[in-house]
């Protein structure tokens, strides 16, 4: 996983191997941040 806000900006970070937890992918992220701007 890729931090892209915040202090921690461009810093990869370590997931769980486990299937049960996936990554939020960046499209759906602009999408989430884009609906809260307005």
């Amino acid at each position: 996983m890729r931090v892209i806000f915040g202090s921690a900006k461009g810093r990869n970070l370590v997931s769980p191997k486990s299937k049960n937890v996936r990554p939020t992918t960046d499209r759906v992220k602009q999408f989430i941040f884009d609906c809260l701007g307005d």
